[in-house]
């Protein structure tokens, strides 16, 4: 049943959410994730170019062990990485940065989603909006765009 009102609840998704969801639930700390979002470029750098297009990172995401096949269109390919690929490749940090950032969403999204989903008090409701509001980056932040 959790999961059937997880999925009525759920408003956006994202082709990484498989791949998301499996890093949530396995990384220890910032150096263990770093080191498995490598391990993933690694798996996506088909060709051993240091960097990787389209086709690698879809076909490297459907060979991780994830609950769910990622299925990556070209469209999400290019949400993902909007303003960061060089001549449509990623390298490892720009991938690194590009993963980190969907998992910030990622997370919002299950936050999100508990407060819809939980028969819960107020004080927990009060605790998961401070956590997503935890995770906005500072306005004040020179990195920080409006508009």
């Amino acid at each position: 049943k959790a999961v059937e009102r997880q999925q009525r609840f759920r408003k956006v998704t994202s082709a990484l959410d498989p791949v998301l969801f499996s890093l949530c639930n396995v990384y220890d700390n910032t150096f263990d994730l770093c080191r498995r979002i490598h391990q993933i470029f690694l798996i996506c750098d088909i060709d051993r170019t240091g960097s990787i297009d389209f086709e690698g990172m879809r076909d490297g995401f459907r060979k991780l062990d994830c609950a769910h096949t990622v299925n990556l269109s070209p469209e999400d390919f290019e949400s993902i990485t909007d303003g960061i690929t060089n001549n449509g490749r990623v390298d490892s940090s720009q991938f690194e940065r590009m993963l980190r950032q969907q998992l910030v969403f990622y997370v919002q999204r299950v936050l999100t989603d508990a407060v819809a989903m939980a028969n819960h008090g107020p004080e927990t409701a009060a605790m998961l909006y401070a956590l997503k509001m935890m995770m906005l980056p500072n306005p004040m932040s020179p990195d920080v765009a409006f508009g």
